[in-house]
């Protein structure tokens, strides 16, 4: 240790006494190191706080978008929590809440979204999106975002990738066609779904969107299939299989409301009527098998579908003979990514298989009919019913040269079903796409807030 006078000596202090012979003391040197890192010291020290901001900066860059996006679907759900409870919504003017034709007001109760605003965020705890409902058979309606699978098959840089990757060359094919779906499926969405102002992602290969897209709207969101998908060899995919077995890998909680780019919203809903699956009343043969259909060269959905059914046996044994299992309405699903990957558990192969085909294969998983099934059997396990059929909800039209829209479903009202679903059966002709387009104009003819206008 150095005595006071000697950490106060400073060098060359003294008259006649040249530096280097101040260092050639060895204790002088030493009192020299000994002031470099106490200065040293100070230095690290005063910087700290600003060097742990960086680190901060650093790691907040690094979270992946799982994390960034529970951020800020909790930021979004404090700054709606006050909206809500007094009943206002996007989309109309401040004030009450929307009434159905009796006068009652439906607004989600301020009760559904009571929950400290402290807890957000924790691990553990349940993080209310701001359209928490509690609906029947025990249902908990808490969806993350809602999610539109979108692809322009007419996109010319789109029809060459396909084609790269296949025997034959991709077309503008009724498959693929684009007839701004979107555009209409968004109008229906901010139209007849008020009460959700939530997040809306759009899931798609990379192709440019569309020029009436307001990709600038703080709602919007554009999701690449390479920004989800875990395994980049399997893409390019042109199959919706693989793009919805993606869905487990999305970066959401557990629950998002899962639209085609042609479902429509046709009528005003609830939270409540997306938070169960719709099924139709046409049942599966609970003698098919996908082995007979291969045989017979059947369609590749169908041969896929009984052989989802097929997996679904190996789950509960005898499940198709003992219940009348129902197929999906063309409709808006809530998506629980956790029941997806309990799918992965049961079937790692079938589902790595599935998601490795870029086009449509007999021996594919079919996600959403698989993820209802397992749902519906989920209340059998609880000693209840299974979920039953609903033709009140949903319209399916098919459109195409030989079946256009002079149908008789389209006099009996039934345009105007919450759910409504357009399947392209051949729209790409140029009279019947130019029909199809006059009827989506008729339906929703106001923009909206996600479109520029005149474009």
């Amino acid at each position: 240790m150095y005595s006071a006078e000697q950490l106060n000596t400073v060098p060359n202090s003294q008259p006649g006494i040249h530096v280097s012979q101040w260092l050639s003391n060895r204790r002088n040197r030493n009192l020299l190191l000994a002031m470099i890192a106490c200065l040293c010291v100070f230095v690290f020290v005063s910087l700290g706080g600003e060097h742990s901001s960086h680190s901060i900066e650093i790691k907040d860059e690094e979270l992946g978008l799982q994390q960034r996006f529970q951020r800020q679907a909790q930021d979004r759900a404090k700054d709606s929590r006050q909206d809500r409870r007094q009943g206002n919504f996007p989309g109309r003017p401040k004030g009450p809440g929307p009434q159905d034709a009796e006068g009652v007001d439906r607004s989600p109760s301020s009760e559904n979204v009571d929950l400290q605003e402290e807890d957000l965020g924790r691990e553990g705890v349940v993080v209310d999106h701001g359209w928490r409902t509690e609906c029947a058979d025990g249902v908990t309606f808490n969806p993350e975002a809602l999610l539109i699978t979108w692809v322009n098959g007419q996109d010319p840089e789109f029809l060459e990738q396909c084609s790269a990757h296949r025997s034959r060359k991709c077309t503008k094919s009724h498959r693929f066609a684009d007839h701004q779906e979107l555009k209409y499926a968004l109008r229906s969405i901010e139209k007849n779904m008020q009460w959700y102002d939530g997040p809306i992602y759009v899931y798609t290969n990379g192709q440019a969107t569309p020029d009436w897209l307001n990709t600038d709207h703080d709602r919007l969101h554009i999701l690449r299939h390479q920004d989800v998908f875990r395994n980049h060899s399997n893409l390019p995919t042109f199959s919706s299989r693989p793009i919805e077995g993606s869905f487990r890998y999305m970066p959401f909680d557990d629950q998002f409301i899962y639209f085609n780019d042609d479902f429509l919203v046709g009528a005003p809903t609830q939270p409540c009527d997306f938070a169960m699956p719709h099924f139709n009343k046409n049942s599966y043969s609970k003698k098919q098998t996908s082995a007979a259909l291969r045989k017979k060269g059947n369609k590749l959905w169908l041969t896929s579908v009984y052989n989802t059914l097929e997996l679904l046996d190996r789950v509960y044994p005898g499940v198709r003979q003992s219940i009348d299992l129902k197929f999906n309405h063309h409709s808006p699903y809530l998506i629980s990514k956790k029941r997806m990957q309990r799918i992965e558990k049961h079937f790692p192969d079938e589902v790595a298989a599935t998601e490795s085909h870029r086009f449509r294969q007999s021996d594919d998983i079919a996600w959403t009919i698989l993820h209802n099934t397992l749902w519906s059997m989920e209340k059998v396990e609880q000693g209840e019913e299974p979920w039953g059929w609903d033709e009140e909800c949903c319209s399916f039209f098919q459109i195409g040269p030989k079946k256009y829209l002079g149908q008789k479903e389209f006099k009996k009202g039934s345009l105007h079903k919450k759910f409504l679903c357009f399947n392209d059966e051949g729209a790409a002709d140029s009279r019947v796409a130019q029909k199809f387009q006059d009827l989506l104009v008729s339906l929703f003819p106001e923009p909206s807030s996600f479109e520029f206008v005149g474009v």
